[in-house]
């Protein structure tokens, strides 16, 4: 990656191991609905990384039960959410160590951000309490949408365009990079494969043929 100058890491799935613990949140949130309904969830959730939770709580309503949501319900749930995900998601052990590496090595020399799909001030307490803040030049989360925000990194950055790269795990972080006409390197998911360049490890780097 050495003619990238910024890079825009996605969080969940890239940097922390958290998609089963955001899954099981999700699940517990929504306990009180059918198990059909919560099946029709989960492979919805699992097949749009980096879409914040506030979209997902939508989606859920909207277009899976098809039933109004009171204020105060969402409310509940997202509270119900972000219990677990307190209790089980502030643990350094969910850290990839191949990409934390890589961050560690290279961010007193490289431009680093985080844009992810979780909601922002969690995002940055989670950061905070994992001791990784200080490798990020920005760190940036919902309910802004990931792409809105890449756009106001590459726009407030010196760097061009083409001296960014955007690396995530889902087809969200992909569409989020290329509406910005910035380069995109797959992680942690075999389906990116298709999609362009695909990082098999940081450590050493090793790309996908």
């Amino acid at each position: 990656m050495l003619e990238f100058r910024a890079v825009i890491w996605d969080f969940d799935g890239v940097i922390l191991d958290a998609l089963p613990v955001r899954t099981e949140a999700f699940l517990y949130a929504l306990r009180e609905y059918s198990q059909e309904a919560l099946e029709e969830f989960k492979c919805y959730h699992l097949q749009n990384g980096g879409i914040s939770r506030f979209v997902k709580i939508s989606h859920f309503f909207e277009k899976i039960i098809k039933q109004p949501c009171p204020e105060t319900l969402k409310q509940k749930i997202l509270s119900d959410f972000h219990r677990v995900v307190h209790e089980r998601l502030f643990d350094s052990s969910l850290l990839i160590i191949d990409s934390i590496s890589y961050i560690q090595e290279h961010f007193s020399h490289l431009e680093f951000y985080i844009a992810s799909g979780s909601e922002q001030e969690e995002l940055r307490s989670l950061c905070d309490f994992l001791q990784i803040s200080r490798y990020f030049k920005g760190i940036y989360g919902s309910p802004t949408p990931k792409v809105q925000w890449v756009e106001k990194i590459v726009q407030n950055s010196v760097y061009d365009t083409k001296e960014f790269v955007l690396i995530g795990d889902s087809m969200g972080d992909y569409e989020s990079a290329r509406r910005n006409h910035i380069s995109f390197l797959g992680y942690n998911n075999p389906n990116l494969k298709s999609v362009g360049q695909y990082i098999l490890s940081f450590n050493p780097l090793c790309f996908a043929d």
